[in-house]
């Protein structure tokens, strides 16, 4: 492992690969049928997070657990793995993620090591979630959330929109729903069709306008009921945004653990670690792939991370951290831009949602700078 800024917060990802079965539109690494491995994981996972304390001896910020479908691990590995995490003192956040069918009485053990519970929904109609190939019905998340409003910890809930056949009022009633749960936090994605997902062999996407519709659609929708829009696919009654990923998308630092995870640590440069790319692989080696971002690639992933929030580049941290001025740097390519896709303030530079929607191309035309 490599150093880190010892007057910065560190955070902690633990990714749980495993799954009932893989969601139709999933590329993420995940599997399923390896229950006999949920043991020797956590034996895994838990000494990587001791020779992590050991070696950095500072508590975590925020801690995130998700997958995959973590309480698949059972509550008792899970319970061992958070006593890990908080040994140094309990982060200020610690997230599970959970899919409908792990949502029940038995996280009621988990409650005191939990602040928060996202739960991945995607939707409330079974016509939705079979297009999703997605194993939960609408009862059993109408279960599931029944049960997660009795538990002492903020509530995030997952959906997903402009899936076709659906209709945009089908959405609006989705997060009708979301909000009957007196959840604070809902992140709402479009769904995408990834190369390798069995969801393109029967689904036709519904085309970028039709997409950009849905999405407007419902951020206006969310926003009408408090919901404040602070990053690309995340809204939250104030006070609720959830502090792990605003880290992550700060380009704070994190370390990652499990199959596929990543790690950003430093300042400038930043220091890239990823945990190897298979199960085996993981279970076997305890070394990371480590790639040392030079100033301008570590400039790039400022950006990428940054623009993604309202609250987007910070100048006066920007220059601490790179060594320019950000207005003289970006001018030109600044103008490039219409006006009517972000603020330009002396304090900060930031998109707004038109912005959002050209998040890639608002990047391309930046990293032309730099």
């Amino acid at each position: 492992m490599v150093k880190i800024r010892e007057d910065l917060p560190l955070s902690l990802y633990i990714h749980v690969p495993f799954c009932r079965r893989k969601c139709d539109y999933c590329t993420f690494y995940s599997l399923s049928g390896k229950e006999q491995l949920y043991d020797e994981y956590t034996d895994k996972i838990i000494s990587l997070i001791e020779e992590v304390k050991k070696k950095y001896n500072k508590s975590f910020y925020t801690a995130y657990i998700g997958g995959g479908n973590p309480p698949i691990l059972g509550i008792k590995n899970l319970k061992r793995i958070l006593l890990s995490i908080e040994e140094l003192g309990m982060p200020k956040e610690v997230t599970l993620e959970a899919n409908p069918k792990e949502v029940n009485s038995s996280l009621k053990d988990l409650e005191r090591l939990i602040t928060r519970l996202s739960i991945g929904v995607q939707s409330f109609k079974d016509k939705s979630l079979r297009i999703l190939g997605r194993a939960s019905s609408a009862l059993e998340i109408q279960s599931a959330l029944e049960y997660a409003t009795t538990l002492d910890v903020d509530l995030n809930i997952d959906l997903i929109t402009a899936i076709p056949g659906t209709s945009i009022s089908e959405t609006i009633d989705d997060i009708d729903k979301a909000v009957s749960y007196d959840v604070k936090h809902i992140s709402l994605y479009c769904l995408t069709f990834e190369d390798g997902a069995p969801i393109i062999k029967r689904v036709k996407a519904l085309g970028d306008d039709k997409e950009r519709e849905f999405l407007l659609s419902s951020w206006k929708y969310l926003k009408s009921l408090g919901f404040k829009h602070y990053e690309i696919s995340n809204f939250a009654k104030e006070g609720y945004q959830g502090l792990h990923n605003l880290q992550y998308w700060r380009l704070g630092e994190y370390i990652g653990l499990g199959p596929t995870a990543e790690s950003s640590l430093g300042y400038n440069p930043v220091i890239s670690m990823r945990n190897k790319e298979s199960l085996d692989e993981f279970l076997l080696k305890q070394d990371f792939d480590i790639e040392y971002l030079n100033q301008s690639e570590s400039e790039e992933e400022y950006l990428i991370s940054t623009l993604r929030t309202i609250y987007g580049i910070n100048k006066a941290e920007y220059k601490e951290r790179f060594g320019y001025n950000f207005d003289k740097r970006y001018k030109e390519q600044i103008n490039k831009l219409s006006p009517s896709l972000y603020f330009d303030t002396p304090e900060s530079f930031s998109l707004n949602e038109e912005g959002f929607l050209l998040l890639d191309y608002i990047i391309l035309t930046l990293s032309l700078a730099i």
